[in-house]
């Protein structure tokens, strides 16, 4: 019984002080009891573990476990992960050696016709294209002088149809009433009548005049309008 004693008091710091009773197992003081609710509570977080993780599948990361606590540092697939999202929501600008190099490179396509043939009007068409601007307003102030002028030779031959037929009226008349005489032989005919022939002579010279100027400016038009094709062309063909 005593070396029962002396070994239980050997080993009372690890399981309990002696009850009285002369065993080696006694009470464990209050400081070196594990509680109750304490083991029930581990034994239940080792069972939920065991439950969660099944052989050959890996513990899948809860969400608070996905996103890393204030302050901790990031671990190398999550600056993979932040670095593959920056890319697709922000994409690389260029720089100025990219710009640079943009402009030194002809375009991929050709300009087009009308944006070509304004650019040969400013550099080498430049004189051609001052020549071509000046006979077309030439040839449009022609154009207009032109059309008056047909247009005052066709109110001149108004003019001058209903000038004869007043002049054909009176002479008629005239003969109705009998002709009139003078020494000379000559047939004597009244103002109005005389009036009405001399209007009718004068209309008939302006009309004359104004018909071959009519013609020239014709012919001037036309070759005009001739070097406006010329230079039209060779701007096009520029």
């Amino acid at each position: 019984l005593s070396g029962t004693t002396q070994g239980a008091t050997s080993i009372g710091g690890n399981s309990g002080e002696l009850d009285g009773q002369s065993f080696g197992i006694g009470t464990a003081s209050k400081d070196q009891r594990v509680s109750k609710d304490a083991l029930l509570k581990m034994t239940r977080n080792k069972r939920q573990a065991t439950s969660k993780t099944s052989p050959g599948q890996q513990q899948q990361p809860t969400p608070k476990e996905k996103s890393s606590p204030l302050g901790s540092k990031p671990t190398g697939a999550t600056l993979q992960r932040s670095s593959t999202n920056d890319e697709e929501q922000f994409p690389r600008v260029k720089e100025p050696s990219d710009v640079a190099d943009m402009k030194d490179q002809p375009p991929s396509t050709p300009p087009t016709r009308t944006i070509a043939f304004e650019e040969f009007k400013q550099t080498r068409g430049l004189n051609l294209n001052k020549i071509y601007l000046e006979n077309k307003e030439i040839l449009a102030s022609k154009k207009k002088q032109f059309a008056d002028l047909a247009r005052g030779i066709n109110q001149m031959k108004t003019d001058i149809d209903k000038t004869r037929t007043d002049a054909e009226h009176k002479k008629n008349e005239r003969l109705t009433m009998g002709e009139f005489l003078n020494e000379n032989g000559e047939t004597i005919i009244d103002e109005e009548e005389y009036e009405l022939i001399a209007k009718l002579q004068e209309l008939k010279g302006i009309y004359r005049n104004d018909y071959d100027q009519w013609k020239d400016l014709k012919s001037e038009i036309n070759y005009c309008q001739n070097l406006v094709n010329q230079c039209q062309h060779r701007l096009l063909q520029g």
